[in-house]
């Protein structure tokens, strides 16, 4: 499942110029219409730990691959603007609602094993994503149209989800409650805010790291248009590689220091960057970025699924929710500190980010 979102987003990308050549699209328009992907993902994620507790993971997760697959096909084909960006809003609600059930499901399987786990399957998701782009990119260079470059993904992903469906974990596993838990709930609510912020500061600078390294190396840096993305190129297959060892780094390290030594690196990485100024050094920079912060998603998600004064789903709905919130400011945020200052500048942003992330990294011990 986590395989089929990455593929069926990352399906959905290389699509765009040929959206935005069909519909001619300027910038503000375009950039209008693909807010809403993240629009409908936010609108999602809050009710879907209700969701998941009225008709259970299994249906919720394998009905939002189903939606997302479906809507995939009819991106390509919106013949206007308005159509386009309410088909989005659509298709990120259905990929937002099947990122929390999955990650849900993905703490109780955590729990059946008792060993981390989550760190793969997200990293089964940034591997779907590599294919994703790769075979659109493919199918684009045999000369295929758009909509059938969505068409036949779409009714493999689907069929994908539809046959792991029963291989889900039927009900969800129940942690025994401390006595009194209502009574503790004031006090373990602070490591529950601090999952959430930690979750939110991780994706604002994926974000960011996502929308500005390309724009920072070509402007600031003065690299050529080629080079320049390979900044964003580093830290996905940096974040890749570290979401694959993340779970033998949280079994032997423990969480507290995976998270307080990758807050630290991100840090560090993008600090050297931001000094030296160097292109060469800048994608390395944002490569560290990638390494620390491959795992802080997946393990606040998992601490999450531990939580002790709120049900798992509801816990881990919470943390999605705030950190769609950071993947959605982030990229604005930095662009207006550019403004007002430099690129540069703005991204002191990031670093401050990743820093609270190594500071909040005990709160981890605490939630559960």
């Amino acid at each position: 499942m986590f395989f089929v979102n990455g593929a069926a987003l990352a399906t959905w990308l290389p699509l765009i110029p040929a959206v935005q050549q069909k519909l001619a699209l300027n910038a503000s328009e375009l950039g209008i219409a693909l807010f809403g992907v993240a629009v409908g993902a936010v609108i999602a994620t809050p009710s879907t730990g209700w969701l998941v507790g009225r008709a259970g993971g299994r249906r919720v997760v394998t009905l939002g691959a189903i939606v997302g697959c479906v809507v995939l096909p009819l991106l390509p084909s919106a013949p206007t603007l308005p159509v386009l960006t309410l088909t989005l809003v659509v298709f990120g609600a259905a990929l937002g609602t099947m990122d929390v059930a999955m990650n849900i499901h993905g703490s109780v399987v955590e729990a059946l094993y008792q060993r981390p786990l989550m760190s793969t399957f997200h990293g089964l998701y940034s591997i779907g994503g590599f294919v994703g782009a790769l075979i659109s990119g493919a199918l684009a260079a045999l000369g295929m149209a758009p909509f059938d470059r969505a068409l036949g993904p779409a009714l493999v992903l689907g069929g994908a989800a539809i046959a792991a469906h029963q291989w889900l974990p039927a009900q969800p596993h129940t942690a025994s409650r401390p006595p009194r838990a209502h009574v503790r709930l004031r006090r373990l609510s602070l490591p529950m805010a601090a999952l959430g912020l930690m979750a939110f500061c991780s994706l604002l600078a994926e974000g960011a790291s996502g929308d500005w390294s390309a724009i920072y190396l070509h402007k600031s840096l003065g690299a050529d248009a080629a080079f320049a993305a390979t900044a964003f190129a580093a830290f996905s297959v940096a974040m890749a590689l570290g979401r694959l060892s993340g779970d033998w780094l949280t079994s032997r390290l423990g969480a507290t220091q995976v998270l307080r030594g990758g807050g630290a690196l991100a840090a560090l990485g993008l600090t050297a960057t931001l000094l030296v100024g160097r292109p060469a050094l800048a994608v390395g920079g944002f490569g560290l970025i990638g390494l620390g912060l491959a795992n802080v998603v997946p393990t606040v998600f998992s601490a999450a699924g531990r939580s002790r004064s709120l049900p798992p789903r509801v816990a881990i709905a919470a943390v999605a929710s705030t950190g769609y919130a950071g993947l959605l400011a982030g990229p604005p945020l930095i662009g207006f500190v550019a403004q007002a200052f430099t690129l540069t500048r703005a991204l002191i942003v990031v670093v401050v980010c990743c820093a609270l992330i190594a500071l909040l990294a005990p709160m981890v011990r605490r939630s559960g």
